[in-house]
């Protein structure tokens, strides 16, 4: 019987830790929705590849916490 993967529960991670191009991109979205006056911005990435290769489709969800 193979073990069956549980679900990773997601948690904050501080952004510095990141490269800083990703950070870049993560503080133009957030600047994004602020100058819209949006609390959060909400998107889907579909069919996302890499080297040709599928990655699959993701939803992202930035929200204002204060």
């Amino acid at each position: 019987m193979s073990e069956e993967k549980k679900p990773e529960v997601p948690r904050p991670t501080p952004v510095t830790r990141w490269p800083p191009d990703v950070q870049k991109a993560l503080f133009e979205l957030v600047a994004f929705a602020h100058n819209h006056g949006a609390r959060s911005l909400m998107f889907n990435l579909d069919n996302l590849t890499h080297d040709g290769q599928p990655l699959g489709s993701f939803e992202i969800e930035i929200t204002r916490t204060d």
